[in-house]
């Protein structure tokens, strides 16, 4: 029976596959960000990297790989098609597994193929390939943990390299998780567990990580993955600019002089991305490359955000809200305002669960402090009965959590950042749903007896 479903999803997401194929012809389309990435897969072409771009290396090899160094093909749009079914299949795999309901995993595969989720295949941005590499690295450290694998779990490591070097907001994840994920085994008891699948894969990332650095510090003299962070962080500051002290005036004229024009000609009118338009006339002023020119900018912030904190938090406050809203476009919604709305509603009703079920793990954390000492050993040994899945459930929320507090802490928060973690936000949800479930028909009782 488990052969026959297995076989099902399989052909399922081949059936989706054509069909989005015929669905965009177009695809992929080139967007505002997508010229960013373009000069860089040019730039590798020969095999050599001539400068220290503003984006890094993870997107554009993916676009040599498939020709797109001058604009992007119908290659680059198959491959970002399969990355995105081959990582709904990993995940799938897993809930079939470990969940004893068939119809959790179809469910789970009927809303992660719909095409607001799906649609970032059809656009030539990052969104995928990070996605592909952050699923992956879930579905090695799962295997890991299922076969007490260390080749698995160094496995997660690299593929977490490739997730860095796409999109450098998650450069910090390997050791935001295994920081953690140590906590999470201690506290039930399995440091053996964490030693042989988590540190694996934490070294190896920061290995990788670090050899990655090295590069940019020993051919453009930088100590970093990327140097942008001094720049979209000014996404923080839009309203605090007259802040900047006298010392550098010239530098504030300039930026409040772009915030305004683009608060009022810019397309979003909320002058977000102003720095974008200043950064030819900045360079100019100053002299500074822009590597040097965006470690100004991170001090000059960092001022603003001290002087003004309480203005900070409601920029951040504006950014979270921007950020739980549906990544959506009309390239998935297909013009029609009845799917938009269903879109909206199915997105909503997830965030909903997914909140509902972030309130309860942080309810068991509390919890297991107030108990006694034979009730909170009696909650562990439940824990433990389920501790592969349980485990992949925590990691999951984790990596919500940090991509939710980096894109709302340092940038504007753009919908589209929640994209690549989107799987397995979805992937905790169905685990939560078959946990009510099975609480509904009492297969799970909350009464601990030692």
């Amino acid at each position: 029976m488990k052969t026959k479903s297995l076989l099902l999803i399989i052909a399922i997401l081949i059936i989706a596959g054509i069909l989005y194929s015929i669905a965009w012809p177009e695809a992929p389309l080139t967007v505002e960000d997508t010229r960013g990435y373009l000069p860089v897969a040019a730039d590798l072409a020969d095999g050599q990297l001539e400068k220290l771009h503003f984006r890094t290396l993870g997107y554009p090899l993916i676009l040599l790989l498939t020709g797109s160094t001058q604009a992007p093909t119908r290659a680059l749009f198959y491959l970002q098609l399969a990355m995105y079914l081959s990582a709904i299949l990993m995940l799938a795999s897993i809930l079939h597994q470990e969940i004893k309901h068939d119809w959790v995993t179809f469910l789970f595969l009927i809303l992660a193929l719909l095409p607001p989720a799906i649609e970032y295949i059809s656009i030539a941005l990052p969104e995928i390939t990070a996605l592909f590499f952050i699923t992956s690295t879930v579905f090695c450290f799962y295997h890991s943990l299922k076969r007490s694998n260390i080749p698995w779990s160094i496995g997660a490591g690299l593929c977490l390299v490739f997730t860095a070097i796409t999109r450098p907001d998650y450069q910090l994840y390997s050791l935001f998780l295994g920081i953690f994920l140590a906590l999470f085994f201690i506290i039930l008891r399995q440091k053996c567990v964490w030693l042989r699948s988590v540190l694996p894969f934490l070294l190896v990332s920061l290995i990788g990580i670090g050899a990655y650095v090295a590069f940019n510090y020993r051919t453009f003299k930088f100590p970093g993955i990327a140097y942008y962070s001094g720049i979209t962080s000014t996404a923080k500051t839009v309203t605090m600019l007259e802040e900047i002290p006298d010392s550098d005036a010239g530098i504030r004229e300039i930026l409040i002089r772009h915030r305004d024009t683009n608060l009022v000609e810019g397309e979003s009118h909320t002058a977000v991305n102003y720095i974008f338009d200043a950064l030819p006339e900045l360079e100019a002023y100053t002299g500074l490359s822009q590597p040097e020119l965006s470690a100004k900018l991170n001090d000059l912030n960092l001022q603003m955000i001290l002087r003004d904190p309480l203005n900070y938090l409601l920029s951040v406050g504006k950014a979270l809200s921007v950020f739980l809203m549906p990544s959506a476009t009309n390239q998935s919604i297909f013009g029609s305002q009845i799917l938009q709305f269903l879109w909206t509603a199915i997105h909503f009703a997830a965030l909903a669960l997914f909140l509902l079920m972030l309130i309860s793990l942080f309810g068991v954390v509390i919890l297991a402090f107030l108990l006694e000492k034979c009730s909170r050993t009696a909650l562990c040994r439940r824990i433990n009965s389920h501790l592969i899945l349980a485990t992949i459930l925590v990691v999951c929320v984790l990596t919500m959590v940090y991509v939710t507090t980096v894109s709302v802490l340092l940038s504007a928060g753009d919908p589209r950042y929640h994209v690549p973690t989107a799987p397995l936000a979805l992937f905790a949800i169905m685990v939560f749903i078959q946990f009510l479930a099975d609480l509904r028909r009492k297969r799970i009782t909350l009464v601990l007896k030692d």
